[in-house]
This record gives C-alpha cells, sequence and structure tokens, in this order.
C-alpha cells in the first residue's frame, strides 16, 4: 500500500506508475491524480504545443516523407504493426492470451494461406474465429485468415455462423 502525495489516499502499489529514480520505485501521484495532472499541464500549454508540433513537422517533413516509403518497402515491418494492432485490440477487449508473428503465419499455412470463406490469396489478415467481442481468445488457436471484404462482412459472428 501507498499513500498518493496528491489526493491524500492509501492505494495499493499497483495503482501507481513505476519511477525508477524514487526510493520505491512508484511515482508520487496514484494513475488517477496523474491522469489529472497530465490533462491539467495539456489544456493549460495546448496552443504552444500545438505550435511547437507544427513547427516540427514543417522543418522534418521531407525526413518523415523519406520514412514513411522506407516503411512502405518493409514487409517485415508491416507484419510487426499488424501484430502489434492485434494485441492492442485483444488488451482494448480484455482478452486472454497473444501469440506471435510466427504463430499466425503457421495458421495461415495450415489453411493454405487462403481465405477460409470466398479462397483469395489477396490482401489476408488474421480474423478470431471466436471474436474478441463475444469472449474469444487472441491465442493462435483462434486465429484463421480472411481477406478484407470477407473480414468486415464476418463482423461479430463466429467462423461458424458466418460459413453458414
Amino acid at each position: 500500500m501507498k499513500k498518493c502525495s496528491k489526493c491524500q489516499t492509501t492505494k495499493p502499489r499497483s495503482e501507481f506508475h513505476k519511477n525508477r529514480c524514487r526510493y520505491d520505485g512508484l511515482a508520487n501521484y496514484c494513475k488517477g491524480c496523474a491522469k489529472e495532472h497530465r490533462r491539467a499541464h495539456y489544456l493549460k500549454n495546448r496552443d504552444a504545443q500545438l505550435r511547437k508540433n507544427k513547427e516540427w513537422w514543417d522543418a522534418n517533413r521531407e525526413y518523415w516523407n523519406a520514412w514513411k516509403r522506407e516503411w512502405r518497402k518493409s514487409p517485415k515491418q508491416r507484419e510487426k504493426d499488424r501484430q502489434s494492432n492485434l494485441k492492442w485490440k485483444a488488451a482494448l477487449a480484455g482478452a486472454e492470451g497473444h501469440h506471435t508473428i510466427e504463430q499466425r503465419l503457421a495458421r495461415f499455412a495450415y489453411f493454405g494461406n487462403r481465405c477460409v470463406k470466398c479462397g483469395t490469396t489477396e490482401r489476408l489478415s488474421a480474423d478470431h474465429n471466436i471474436p474478441l467481442s463475444r469472449g474469444g481468445t487472441n491465442w493462435a488457436a483462434n486465429i484463421v485468415p480472411l481477406c478484407l471484404n470477407c473480414n468486415s462482412a464476418k463482423h461479430t459472428k463466429t467462423l461458424k455462423e458466418f460459413l453458414g
């Protein structure tokens, strides 16, 4: 247990962000107070921060465009970003489990690198057999390949309901 120096309430240690500079390794403010503090600081300095961001983008536009062109060439980076996106969506849904890029690609290979609905090999995406919104997990066993069109049409149905 630790006492927040802002709201003066005693909370579990999990309610404080980590801070290696502090003797106990935790921040002074609880997560709620820290969020309020950051929000107040943002609102107070919003115009200056927006101006600073715009100046940076104007000064670094060519660098940023070159970086984006390079990124588009890298399939490995795109895979990492897809994986990160899947992990983020699962965390938002509170789903348990995780899988690696290799496990996802192995699942795709198991299904012949084809959409399980229409059979196309173009624009495949990882879909959850049992949707996260309906209690599905993010384990590799719950991943199936669907093309983007079929994935959008499936929405929150299970694969069994979708295939009919």
